[in-house]
């Protein structure tokens, strides 16, 4: 059996486990392939994803197909799922990015497929190479180089007047530069060949349309993915809280949400009957319908499914329509160890209020405990890392009272500086340090018997997503190499001159111009230093 056969049971059997939600086109004039650069299990329960893949196909004159990383031995692979078509083949390749690190997936697929990895190289023959997700939001500049035209906001609105300009370029035979040139005009769009990255603001983030009400929802049901058939429904988009370190807070301003009547006319309860529904959004506990749209899922004999929730709003009302929705998991992300850190970051949780969900959860009958936080923070002390051992110390009490056979994890990722934040301008801690700290928290943890550390990330991982999150177009020269060679980064740096040392660990002054303030971000910049300012009031620095 050849590779390709291989490759095409591979996708049918994915296939086969899909139920599409609405009717994609066979073929149209301009074909798009719609690439998410990570695994099938991750891609397909990005909502994102699957929300362009049908906005494309409800569009005259488009059709979309859907590519991913495949696992071995595939990987080397740069074909479509639906027809097993080519990328280099398709008119336009369109990357939906989630992640930072997908930057390497994005060059090693273009190098893949034989499509020049610079932009500049490309000739007339060649798909044009476009970028959207939310990490564009905030910093395209690591991977400006290698593409023609980046989304910078929400893809609703946006894509058709896109897909207008292709497709009339199509029927014309207009040039890649004319086309350009014509996508220049589009509020929301990028093009790194056109557009002056050294002009403050001079990009405008695109929204979502206000006359567009109804809420943003699964295009596909699939047993294959990480989340097994749930279907999903973003309740609000954004974050009223404005905690400090955090892009969703600031980049999906103004804080939105549906309501409950638009999501409950948005959907046929048929379709979702003894399924999980998954409510999505970065503030789902402050969705104030919560109750009255859990209660109308459980009456449906829906389940429910909810990725993170506030702490503080855990309450016993809540507790027990979790149970009812069949809820086996709850995370919620304190962030910082101490009360003191807390307020640094603007999230200020009380002790007592962590532990009290807790209480709450180990007396319940949902199964799973899961605590965020993050190692490194600006302002961090020992102190802090001293409190989080404590307060983890004080979880594993109440579920050793409680008599709970449920389990406590506790995940500590290291802070990242994020563009449009206020802590854009601190530094990350070193790689030394962030792997001492996870260390002396490990040593400290293995007296528990019901609280569990890990992480998510290795340290290897949450530098390199570092230097990309805050990285500008020279970093694209790093990428190349490393989406080459799969090296050390470190070595790497060194190899090619790109000193991450200064870009990451040192903190940047307000005078000094970031690769990201050619956009024009919701909040105004100086807010945001000033934001910065009060942090470090607060931790008496």
């Amino acid at each position: 059996m050849t590779i390709t056969h291989q490759f095409r049971q591979y996708c049918k059997s994915l296939l086969d486990q899909e139920l599409l939600l609405f009717h994609p086109k066979a073929n149209a004039d301009v074909a798009i392939a719609l690439v998410y650069p990570n695994c099938y299990e991750l891609g397909i329960n990005n909502l994102g994803f699957q929300t362009v893949f049908r906005l494309f196909n409800r569009l005259d004159g488009i059709y979309a197909e859907r590519a991913f990383t495949y696992p071995e031995p595939f990987e080397s692979i740069t074909r479509t799922l639906e027809t097993g078509r080519t990328l280099a083949d398709f008119d336009c390749i369109a990357f939906s990015l989630a992640f930072e690190l997908d930057f390497l997936n994005l060059a090693r697929i273009l190098q893949r497929a034989k499509i020049p990895l610079l932009a500049r190289d490309r000739s007339e023959q060649h798909p044009l190479i476009v970028a959207g997700g939310m990490v564009m939001f905030m910093n395209p500049a690591p991977v400006a180089p290698f593409l023609d035209v980046i989304f910078i906001g929400e893809a609703e609105g946006l894509l058709e007047s896109f897909s207008t300009v292709l497709l009339q370029a199509k029927h014309e035979n207009v040039s890649r530069k004319k086309i350009l040139e014509k996508l220049a005009g589009i509020k929301g769009l990028f093009i790194p060949s056109v557009h002056d990255t050294g002009a403050t603001e001079s990009i405008e983030r695109h929204y979502r349309p206000k006359t567009e009400t109804v809420p943003t929802s699964s295009a596909l049901l699939t047993s294959a993915g990480m989340f097994r058939d749930m279907y999903l429904i973003e309740v609000g988009r954004g974050c009223p809280r404005g905690c400090r370190f955090c892009a969703a807070g600031y980049v999906y301003r103004p804080y939105r949400v549906s309501t409950l009547k638009e999501i409950e006319h948005s959907i046929d309860p048929q379709l979702w009957k003894n399924r999980p529904v998954g409510l999505v959004g970065s503030a789902v506990s402050d969705y104030q319908e919560l109750p009255e749209l859990m209660n109308w899922i459980i009456k449906k004999q829906g389940k429910l499914g909810i990725s993170s929730f506030r702490v503080d709003e855990l309450s016993p009302a809540n507790i027990e329509l979790f149970e009812r929705g069949g809820l086996k998991s709850i995370t919620v992300a304190p962030e910082a160890g101490s009360e003191k850190l807390r307020r640094v970051i603007h999230k200020p949780i009380r002790e007592e209020e962590i532990l009290q969900g807790a209480r709450l959860v180990a007396r319940s009958k949902i199964q799973n405990l899961k605590l965020y936080f993050m190692l490194g923070l600006p302002f961090e002390e020992e102190s802090d890392l001293d409190a989080l051992v404590d307060l983890s110390g004080k979880i594993n009490e109440i579920y050793n009272e409680k008599g709970s056979s449920g389990s406590v994890k506790i995940s500590c990722n290291a802070f990242i500086p994020k563009a449009f934040t206020p802590f854009q301008w601190s530094r990350m801690e070193s790689h030394k340090e962030i792997d001492r700290k996870r260390n002396y928290l490990l040593q400290r943890f293995r007296k528990f018997n019901k609280v569990r550390f890990g992480s998510a990330k290795s340290t290897h991982e949450d530098i390199l997503q570092g230097i990309f999150s805050i990285g500008d177009e020279q970093t694209a020269g790093l990428i190349q190499v490393l989406s080459q060679d799969s090296g050390n980064w470190k070595k790497t740096s060194l190899e090619i001159g790109f000193d991450y040392e200064t870009l990451l660990h040192r903190d940047r002054p307000y005078q000094k111009r970031l690769p990201w303030d050619f956009i024009k971000g919701p909040v105004p910049k100086a807010y945001l230093w000033k934001e910065w300012q009060r942090a470090r009031e607060e931790a008496g620095k």
